[in-house]
């Protein structure tokens, strides 16, 4: 090979593992570029999961507190509606025997329009949970809104009792006992909530 060959093949080989080292530089870049474009989505993926769940959370959290709330102005509601209903019943009984007016000192009618609607609303506030919760918390829910519901029904008996002259005050022991039942039941179920709070959401 004379000089002048030699020199173009060296040349050539130069430029060649220019371009070689150029073709793998480029590729390993695009490589770190990919890496660095696949991380940052993964944190964006794993931000926006956890915003997901910071959002989840706060909406169980406000499910869970409607319904413990609507779940305390039932509570209130039949606490109420029982001293009226005690009321009632001792006017009715003074009337039998004096023949008096009933001196009323409460709107019977009334207070049972707005116990009946405080049970009927604990109906919608568990349909949210089903959103939300899992079924122990969801059926433990329904316990409550039928210990409500049948305290309540039981106030249909002593006015039954009252305009048939039967004994109401087995039936306003009922009440109290359901009431006592459900107090018991709320703070039980208010326990699961919690632990179910504490828990990461899957």
């Amino acid at each position: 090979m004379d000089g002048g060959v030699a020199t173009l093949v060296a040349a050539g080989l130069g430029v060649g593992g220019v371009v070689v080292t150029a073709a793998l530089g480029w590729r390993g870049a695009r490589a770190t570029a990919a890496a660095q474009v696949e991380a940052a989505l993964a944190g964006v993926r794993e931000q926006a999961k956890h915003e997901q769940q910071v959002e989840l959370r706060a909406a169980r959290r406000a499910a869970y507190g409607d319904f413990l709330g609507q779940v305390e102005m039932v509570r209130m509601a039949l606490d109420r509606a029982l001293d009226v209903s005690k009321q009632s019943c001792a006017e009715v009984e003074w009337h039998r025997r004096t023949q008096q007016p009933p001196r009323l000192t409460a709107d019977w009618p009334a207070t049972q329009a707005r116990l009946e609607d405080s049970v009927d609303a604990l109906w919608f506030r568990q349909s949210a949970l089903r959103l939300y919760a899992d079924a122990q918390i969801v059926d433990g829910a329904e316990d409550l809104i039928r210990t409500a519901r049948a305290a309540a029904d039981t106030f249909h008996l002593v006015n039954e009792a009252v305009g048939e002259e039967w004994d109401y005050a087995p039936h306003h022991a009922s009440i109290q006992r359901k009431v006592g039942e459900l107090k018991v039941g709320t703070t039980a179920w208010a326990d699961v909530v919690v632990a179910s709070l504490e828990h990461p959401l899957s």
